[in-house]
């Protein structure tokens, strides 16, 4: 052992043994003896914690670590039982295997424990843990363990959980700063556009737009954000011919919607909102100045007003093309105006007009099914009767 590692450990700071110690964990043991003393008789719970995570993958050291689960300090006690199946399953503990019945304690800071110690070999086996832990009612400070880790391990598996978050006002500031770890795998937050949850795609091009006005990243390659905004504006002129065929189906054949079905109406008009609101955070993923400040105008609130606004400012920076399909989502159009525009961009589905019971449950969104199902009644129930029950 070096001179200066052995005043290190022997230093009469109890931070610099304890800084001593992690950069020794990180690196193969060269002082095991002198650690294993401090991991005994050190007064400082820190240094202690610390020794005992430098002797994971030190077979020698094993009657230290045994003892040191008995500990008084938790955070002692739940190094020295990591350590111990680090030494038990060294082979699984690299992959995180192992280490599955302690992220499975009660206790919070083993679980904490546990998650630190998972290291870059970790794999697919301990995702649906992490997601749990992410997504759980557990303490907030346990959570924000769960997304640095997940953010240090960057498994494609659990960018989506993260995304989540973004909606937990507790979590969001520090989901949205972990994202910036997952710019080294672009092509999965792309994937992701196209992921069938909506609520997903949402955050998503959310972060998109974020990082490309915030200049971290590039706007999306031109031709994949078309295909994607083909994707949205088709879902918003669904919505809006579904909307068009409850304004007939709710026993007055017209264009308005009448109070018995205003409820799930309303909710098919907040999906419409969403689908807009991915809408402009796509535009604003395309990276043009212009654009982008009517998008953020546009996201700020929504009203008649301010809709009109926004298709003014769309109108004016899109390209024609781009903007016969986006501008009529904003302008103020009446409902059979919004139908004869989707015939004319090619884009409205008929039979959600001539049926819109069912054309909602092909939308496959179990909330709009129940509110179709409280909605319709007896006549839902005679016609889908296995989704009824």
């Amino acid at each position: 052992m070096s001179e200066a590692l052995a005043a290190g450990l022997a230093h009469p700071s109890a931070s610099v043994r304890q800084l001593v110690l992690e950069g020794l964990s990180r690196r193969p043991l060269a002082a095991r003896l002198p650690i294993e003393e401090l991991a005994r008789a050190d007064v400082e719970a820190p240094v202690r914690t610390a020794a005992l995570r430098a002797l994971r993958g030190q077979p020698e050291a094993l009657a230290t670590v045994q003892r040191a689960v008995d500990d008084p300090d938790p955070a002692v006690s739940a190094a020295a039982r990591v350590t111990l199946v680090s030494l038990a399953s060294p082979h699984t503990f690299a992959d995180g295997s192992a280490l599955l019945p302690l992220l499975d304690e009660s206790d919070p800071g083993l679980i904490a424990e546990a998650l630190e110690a998972l290291g870059p070999g970790a794999g697919a086996v301990i995702v649906d843990r992490l997601r749990e832990l992410l997504l759980t009612t557990r303490p907030l400070a346990l959570r924000r363990q769960a997304l640095r880790t997940a953010a240090r391990l960057r498994l494609p598996l659990l960018l989506g959980p993260v995304l989540t978050l973004l909606d937990d006002p507790s979590l969001a500031p520090e989901a949205a700063a972990s994202l910036s770890s997952w710019e080294s795998a672009p092509h999965v937050l792309e994937q992701l556009l196209s992921h069938p949850d909506g609520a997903v795609r949402e955050r998503t091009a959310r972060l998109l737009a974020h990082g490309v006005q915030g200049g971290r990243r590039p706007g999306l390659d031109r031709v994949r954000l078309l295909a994607l905004l083909d994707r949205e504006l088709a879902d918003v002129y669904r919505l809006y011919g579904i909307l068009a065929g409850l304004a007939h189906d709710d026993g007055t054949p017209d264009w308005q919607i009448e109070p018995s079905f205003a409820f799930l109406a309303g909710e098919v008009e907040r999906r419409i909102l969403q689908a807009r609101t991915r809408v402009l955070h796509l535009l604003a993923v395309v990276g043009d100045a212009r654009s982008m400040r009517g998008v953020a105008f546009g996201l700020r609130r929504t009203s008649v007003a301010v809709d009109a606004k926004v298709a003014e400012l769309l109108e004016m920076v899109l390209d024609a093309s781009l903007a016969r399909k986006v501008v009529p989502l904003f302008d103020r159009l009446s409902l059979r105006e919004r139908t004869e525009t989707a015939r004319r961009l090619e884009v409205f589905d008929e039979q959600s007009l001539l049926d819109p019971l069912q054309a909602l449950l092909a939308l496959d969104d179990p909330h709009l099914t129940g509110c179709a199902a409280v909605t319709y009644g007896e006549r839902f129930a005679d016609r889908f009767a296995t989704v009824y029950e």
